[in-house]
């Protein structure tokens, strides 16, 4: 595939957690460059560098992955500096690597559409996008539909059967990638080299920013400032008599990103309560515990669930939950 911030101090205020920010990215370069940029302003900063070059960058579990351009590596991306560590292979020549808010996602170089396992590295082809190949691509991050340009076009993908749909023209020659952020589409274009926003139903795409700082190639992947993971993402509690409350189960959230993460209410449903430690922001490389009693009002199997509104991509999150009154 061929792809064509922020004040550092003000970065490192980030990290801390200290200062709430929006509209900001991880940014890949096909120079190998690793860092965050502003995508309202342009202005990057340089974390690292990645030292392969990658297809993209996905998201899965609040981490962040990239397939090796042309071979069939996974690695993770050390969101410090860029280092990779290699998760595992899987039968595909990566073209490009993107995400939704529900898995991980990379295209070939006839443009089949494969789900890839982050664990493992193990790709799974759904289907082909019916799109025909083209020299420059982008896929999205951190929406919850993926989206896919090739050349002025931007197409939705269907991750179940791995057709594409056209919404429209971009307007512009070539965009590398692309990331969720604020409510809009975010394209790193590089003919003309800028940050546009994308109209999700007609493909139109609009000026945002030029880019600035020491940013020495073009864009191949952007990733959401906000990486939550949530373990776990279920739990069961064992039968327990009527009107008597459970032993308490506990879910930590993690925000792995630069950016810390509004958080609007934590709420349960069914024969469940809750107490939580999150308050109202969760800061960057922060973590809060959500502590979860289940008292049955009946007899059976009870479900319910834990409703977390947040910044995070996929508002509202859910941690499904289940009991059993006796």
């Amino acid at each position: 595939m061929t792809k064509p911030f922020f004040i550092v101090a003000a970065l490192a205020v980030l990290l801390a957690g200290g200062l709430e920010a929006k509209n900001l990215a991880y940014i890949f370069t096909g120079t190998d460059q690793f860092g965050t940029i502003d995508l309202d302003t342009g202005a990057f900063t340089q974390l690292g560098n990645t030292g392969v070059k990658l297809s993209g960058l996905g998201v899965a579990q609040g981490a962040l992955y990239g397939g090796q351009n042309g071979g069939s590596t996974l690695y993770q991306v050390n969101l410090a500096d860029g280092s990779l560590t290699v998760v595992g292979t899987g039968n595909i020549a990566y073209y490009d690597t993107g995400s939704t808010t529900k898995g991980l996602y990379a295209i070939d170089g006839s443009f089949k559409l494969y789900s890839v396992d982050p664990a493992s590295g193990a790709v799974t082809l759904i289907g082909p996008t019916g799109v025909v190949p083209g020299e420059y691509t982008g896929m999205s991050t951190n929406s919850k539909s993926l989206y896919l340009t090739v050349s002025s076009n931007l197409y939705v993908l269907n991750t179940t059967t791995g057709a594409a749909t056209l919404l429209g023209n971009t307007g512009t020659s070539a965009i590398g990638a692309m990331v969720f952020e604020g409510g809009k589409l975010y394209a790193g274009v590089y003919s003309p080299y800028q940050v546009d926003t994308l109209n999700t139903s007609t493909g139109e795409g609009t000026f945002v920013s030029d880019p600035s700082g020491n940013l020495a190639g073009n864009f191949w992947g952007l990733a959401p400032s906000v990486l939550l993971n949530i373990a776990p993402d279920k739990l069961k509690f064992a039968p327990q008599a009527l009107d008597t409350t459970s032993p308490p189960q506990n879910v930590t959230l993690t925000n792995n990103g630069f950016v810390a993460m509004k958080v609007s209410s934590i709420e349960t449903s069914g024969d469940f309560s809750q107490s939580n430690t999150c308050g109202t922001s969760l800061p960057a490389q922060g973590t809060c515990t959500i502590t979860v009693w289940f008292t049955p009002t009946q007899t059976g199997k009870i479900t319910g669930s834990v409703k977390i509104v947040d910044t995070a991509g996929g508002s509202p999150q859910k941690i499904s939950l289940s009991g059993t009154g006796k």
